[in-house]
């Protein structure tokens, strides 16, 4: 028996489907501890990733952890909610979180992964060993793809990212108004007119009242305040980092079975992102000064999102999502016409053919 089955109990312990409603999952009411300790088994991975490997393995990405999110964390967005199981608004915000972490270190790169392995197994990634374990995380993670492939978990992604966009632009409103106010009382308790060149003590006072906070702020409220902001900014950067991770796998391996003009599983996630105005967002974000912090992020999403298409497709495209459909279509219809046509006139070629014969 593997060393790491003690995750197969973890994850049992998370939930399970429904017996009657197979869509359905009932979650642990302790599922939250679960998850953070299923963080640490993660976190405290070895250089052949057998944790993340049994995860995979065991299905938790499709089975569990987008399950929790799409029933168990929808109601983030809803004040002063409440369930008949007692869970709050604040609780569907924790548990999210807690399963974003656990996503984004699954769908991170599989060379991140093993890059420690580099250092402390014998033949770093030459060994035979770690060449296989990285390549059976490889062909997991790409099968992992599919299961993103879903409305509503990325509905609930794109509450939480709105939320948290809105209440940093709060946020910056809010310290604007502070810095004015600052401004205000500055010019209010400085009177050049009764300025002392000697008065050293007063010009002191004067600087500390411009750089500390405003009278009706108490300290102990500042520094819970500050430390909610950069919770959220921490929340805001992994929900990109997770989106980017999630771009950036690689096609799986039954997408190489498909036809061309069919559509791709990166298609299709594109397609959901699409509909859930996640890409709306991510348009919005660019134009904004405030969130230039994270402007690479954005930017190799946005690279990403287009990673699969023709440069010369793309530059032919009308940006009317209607017209363009309806160009695509009509093409579809001629290439089918002239796929007919060249049908036909094999078939009359042969029977000219066999006539003369």
């Amino acid at each position: 028996m593997s060393s790491h089955d003690p995750l197969i109990t973890l994850t049992n312990n998370l939930g399970r489907k429904n017996i009657i409603n197979k869509e359905l999952y009932e979650k642990e009411p302790d599922s939250i501890q679960t998850l953070r300790k299923i963080v640490r088994e993660l976190q405290n991975d070895d250089p052949f990733n057998k944790c993340r490997q049994k995860l995979f393995e065991i299905g938790i990405l499709k089975h569990d952890l987008i399950k929790i999110v799409e029933q168990y964390c929808d109601k983030l967005d809803v004040p002063d909610y409440q369930d008949e199981n007692g869970r709050t608004t604040d609780d569907h915000k924790k548990e999210f979180n807690v399963v974003l972490r656990i996503l984004l270190n699954l769908s991170q790169p599989t060379e991140e992964c093993f890059r420690k392995s580099n250092e402390e197994e014998e033949g770093g990634d030459r060994n035979p060993e770690v060449i296989k374990a990285k390549r059976d995380c490889e062909i997991a993670l790409r099968e992992a793809k599919k299961a993103f492939i879903s409305v509503s978990f990325w509905s609930v992604y794109q509450k939480r990212l709105f939320q948290i966009i809105e209440s940093e632009q709060n946020a910056i409103e809010d310290e604007e108004d502070k810095e004015n106010r600052r401004e205000k009382k500055k010019d209010r308790d400085f009177d050049p007119k009764n300025a002392n060149n000697d008065s050293d003590d007063e010009n002191e006072d004067l600087n500390n009242t411009a750089s500390t906070l405003s009278d009706d702020d108490d300290p102990y409220a500042y520094e819970d305040k500050q430390k909610e902001i950069r919770d959220r900014q921490l929340e805001f950067e992994r929900m990109l980092t997770f989106l980017k991770n999630v771009l950036a796998i690689n096609p799986p391996m039954s997408d190489q079975n498909i036809c061309d003009g069919t559509e791709t599983t990166h298609d299709k996630l594109i397609a959901v992102l699409y509909e859930c105005q996640i890409l709306k967002i991510l348009v919005y974000l660019m134009q904004q000064d405030n969130f230039t912090q994270w402007a690479l992020h954005i930017l190799e999403i946005i690279c990403l999102v287009f990673k699969h298409q023709d440069a010369k497709v793309l530059a032919k495209t009308n940006d009317d999502i209607e017209v363009a459909k309806n160009d695509d279509m009509v093409k579809k219809v001629d290439e089918l016409s002239l796929l007919l046509e060249n049908e036909r006139r094999k078939k009359n070629e042969n029977a000219r053919t066999g006539a003369t014969r």
